[in-house]
């Protein structure tokens, strides 16, 4: 009877430990699976943001490739003209420049400013208005300081259109080296945005 009790007894308990896995094991499946499946989706959304980054640096490296192109078909069109001739030239100038940037949406706008950081010429103003002054920005004062080439600003608000742009620009120099002025094109910030939002809407 003792025997008999002791089997019974241990045949109770393997019994409770096959109903008890039976009740966790798919618990524990569902747990395991839940978490494949939140380690599959997280490696996939960090798969797919990779890819909108990598996206938008090539958007944004290739809108600054394209306008610092710009930039040097700027100074191509103006060649060793002096502030008086560009002067001179400006209406022909103007025509030239409107042109260039017709199918450039991006470009806010197009700047030739003498050493006083008055403008010469213009893509959006013609005249060019003279009594705009530049010289207490950041990219004239590192040009006239000759710090080095392409210079590249944050987000700026023009002072004649109170749009928000940034700025790309190259130093102008008279033939003996000293500062001429500058050569700028802006950049519709908003040409950033819009392509941050519709990469966001992918995510």
């Amino acid at each position: 009877p003792v025997a008999g009790a002791s089997v019974h007894h241990h045949v109770v308990g393997v019994l409770r430990w096959i109903v008890l896995l039976a009740a966790l094991l798919p618990l524990l499946a569902s747990v395991a699976l839940a978490a494949w499946q939140l380690r599959a989706r997280t490696e996939e959304g960090y798969a797919r943001m990779e890819r909108q980054v990598r996206v938008a640096a090539e958007h944004a490296s290739k809108v600054y490739e394209t306008n610092e192109m710009l930039l040097r078909r700027v100074f191509d069109l103006l060649g060793d003209d002096d502030d008086a001739r560009i002067a001179a030239r400006e209406a022909v100038l103007h025509e030239r420049l409107r042109a260039m940037v017709a199918e450039l949406p991006q470009v806010q706008s197009i700047w030739v400013q003498d050493a006083t950081g008055r403008p010469l010429l213009s893509n959006r103003f013609h005249p060019a208005p003279r009594t705009l002054d530049v010289s207490d920005r950041e990219f004239f004062v590192w040009h006239r300081e000759d710090r080095g080439g392409l210079f590249i600003t944050e987000a700026l608000v023009g002072r004649m259109t109170g749009d928000v742009f940034s700025d790309l620009s190259l130093r102008r120099e008279r033939p003996d080296g000293t500062f001429a002025g500058l050569v700028s094109v802006g950049l519709h910030v908003r040409t950033f945005d819009e392509m941050h939002t519709e990469l966001a809407r992918e995510l």
